[in-house]
């Protein structure tokens, strides 16, 4: 049993190595003397060794003991990665899920943009289609919309049929419903206005289209009913008015009261 008391965690590189090796004995004597279970080498959490390294007994172990689960790394392969990221590199399929049983974002990006899911590999992944459809269940629970949408190129004026995800802040899009094939991302963050339906662009391939004016570019979607239409149009214009809200919030002081006139 874990030591009773107030006294303070520290930080200890030896139960970041123990967690690398697998050896649950060091680990839990660690954390019986006060070891903080989000120490580091470093460069990474224990919890992120161990995903890595794929040794369950210690992640779980980490997780039980109040490991950080969105921690990110600061160094490595992969800076800004979580445990989620590195275990969907490694695999199995049950680190994964007391990853994602303790919280962690599947929609979380590391520091080159990439999402856990879009790290599976077939040839290094242990039981790579399993941990790839866990990931694609739970990415679908955290997604505004989703679905097969015909999307204008943004160099080349061609439309192209692409399975698009609609994120906070961003849109992501793919050559594949089981996203294994990232075509783009685009960062809605800067839009200054909600999307209008029709588009205004010539040559839309069918009448159910909506355009959407970043700083950068204009992304141009075209989908096959009114319905869906329809679903992402209110999907993109809630999350430009939770963004509003959340910055009059911050601009207020963190007041939920409302500034006098």
């Amino acid at each position: 049993s874990r030591l009773a008391g107030p006294t303070a965690s520290f930080s200890t590189a030896e139960i970041a190595q123990a967690s690398a090796g697998g050896y649950v004995d060091i680990v839990s004597r660690c954390l019986d003397a006060r070891a903080d279970p989000s120490s580091s080498d470093g460069s990474l959490s224990a919890l992120m060794l161990a995903a890595s390294n794929r040794h369950l007994p210690v992640v779980r172990l980490l997780l039980s003991a109040g490991a950080v689960v969105q921690a990110r790394a600061r160094g490595g392969e992969r800076p800004g990665a979580t445990a989620l990221h590195l275990a969907a590199r490694a695999g199995p399929l049950v680190v994964v899920e007391a990853l994602l049983s303790a919280g962690a974002d599947p929609a979380a990006e590391d520091e080159g943009g990439a999402m856990p899911h879009e790290l599976v590999s077939s040839w290094r992944t242990s039981e790579a289609t399993e941990v790839r459809a866990a990931l694609r269940a739970a990415l679908s629970r955290a997604v505004l919309a989703e679905g097969w949408v015909t999307k204008l190129g943004t160099e080349r004026k061609v439309w192209r049929r692409r399975y698009a995800l609609l994120l906070n802040e961003q849109l992501r899009y793919y050559g594949d419903e089981e996203l294994k094939d990232l075509r783009g991302a685009v960062h809605l963050a800067d839009c200054e206005n909600d999307p209008t339906s029709p588009s205004r662009y010539p040559g839309a391939p069918g009448p159910y289209s909506l355009e959407l004016a970043t700083m950068t570019r204009t992304l141009v979607l075209v989908f096959g009913s009114a319905a869906e239409l329809n679903t992402w149009m209110a999907r993109l214009v809630e999350m430009r008015a939770r963004r509003g809200a959340l910055g009059a919030l911050t601009e207020g002081g963190g007041s939920g009261a409302a500034a006098a006139p």
